[in-house]
């Protein structure tokens, strides 16, 4: 397994899940359309065969045709190999698992904001709030704006929101929504 760490994803300015698994050996993108990936959103490749139907988020099958974005992604795994044992199905070729950012035991911001050619605008916002001994809240939230290069009028707009809630009664187990 190969795990791409939240601190690999910041430190690289990997903004989706394609630029995130370019740390991996043998995992690529087919890039059949605008803005450098396939009209149906992430088309991941591993060893040469399409892997687009093994994407999970939390270990629940995603089967969105959706360019996944990281802004709310604590680590990406990548099992290589058939992995149907793991999660009921899989490709052949392996699987990739986004793992949600949750709930930390201490409080803190985190923000940036970047900035390119053709009009590229993108700001992050992570916040982790611990309330009392036993409950902690996070919020991600994503807003993105660019031009498509070259053309007139034609302009993109991604948001997000991620809230999440922890409680943990025990120290031994918690319940996070």
């Amino acid at each position: 397994m190969t795990v791409i760490s939240e601190q690999v994803i910041k430190d690289q300015g990997a903004t989706n899940l394609t630029d995130a698994l370019k740390n991996v050996p043998g995992v690529g993108a087919f890039f059949a359309g605008e803005n450098g990936n396939s009209t149906t959103g992430d088309a991941i490749y591993m060893r040469g065969a399409d892997t687009s139907n093994s994407i999970y988020i939390d270990g629940i099958r995603d089967i969105g045709s959706v360019s996944r974005d990281t802004f709310n992604t604590e680590q990406v795994e990548v099992i290589k190999g058939p992995s149907g044992t793991d999660y009921g199905r899989s490709a052949p070729t392996g699987s990739i698992n986004m793992i949600s950012k949750q709930p930390r035991n201490d409080s803190g911001i985190d923000a940036s904001a970047s900035i390119g050619s053709a009009w590229f605008r993108r700001g992050t916002l992570d916040v982790n709030q611990v309330i009392g001994d036993t409950t902690a809240v996070r919020l991600n939230v994503m807003g993105e704006k660019t031009h498509d290069a070259g053309r007139d009028k034609v302009k993109n707009e991604r948001y997000g929101v991620a809230p999440s809630y922890r409680f943990w009664p025990w120290y031994s187990e918690s319940f996070v929504s």
